[in-house]
């Protein structure tokens, strides 16, 4: 176990930096700032995705709102034809209300 424990001080221990360390790092950012960036979407290519996602945006808006009055205009529709089949019904039912109290008064006119 002392193994172990004198491993792990030696592991925690503080060690310090090279004194060369800082000068390759600042070495090496300034040769990444200098160098011209080659991206997927640098320059013209990410105002050419960004226009092709607002052609996309408006295209998909402009079929869902189509959908939208399709959908208004088939329940409207169907609103109509519930309204126009409600009252075929009605008059249905006082054409039969008509006649049954004509059945009515006739075979009470003839039992008398």
């Amino acid at each position: 176990m002392e193994d172990f424990e004198r491993q792990l001080q030696e592991a925690l221990r503080r060690k310090y930096a090279p004194p060369y360390l800082e000068s390759r790092i600042l070495a090496v950012a300034a040769a990444e700032s200098a160098a011209p960036r080659t991206s997927l979407f640098g320059g013209m290519r990410l105002r050419w995705a960004a226009a092709l996602g607002a052609v996309v945006l408006t295209f998909g808006g402009i079929a869902w709102e189509r959908d939208r009055q399709q959908t208004i205009a088939r329940e409207q529709a169907d609103r109509a034809a519930g309204h126009a089949a409600k009252e075929r019904l009605q008059l249905a039912l006082k054409i039969t209300s008509v006649k049954l109290q004509q059945i009515h008064r006739d075979v009470v006119d003839n039992n008398d």
